[in-house]
């Protein structure tokens, strides 16, 4: 049971490696190779840039945009211009 169970933990942290950690272009010799700290920490680093820069840094340039947008427009519209 246990032998199992320590198989299926191996086989999702594998499948976690090869879709997560290793680039498209290694994941044919993912599993025969173990994984570098330096290169854990540089893919983990590039996660987090990526989801910072998806989730923070576009919402928010589009958000400023459009309260500019729309400030400029309703000076226009309360001027007259």
């Amino acid at each position: 049971m246990f032998e199992n169970l320590s198989k299926k933990i191996k086989r999702a942290q594998l499948r976690y490696y090869i879709k997560f950690i290793v680039s498209p272009s290694k994941r044919k010799y993912a599993h025969l190779k173990k994984v570098s700290v330096k290169e854990y920490k540089s893919t983990v680093k590039k996660e987090i840039m990526r989801v910072a820069f998806m989730h923070y840094l576009i919402p928010i340039t589009i958000i400023l945009v459009l309260s500019v947008n729309a400030i400029i427009y309703w000076i226009r519209v309360g001027f007259g211009i």
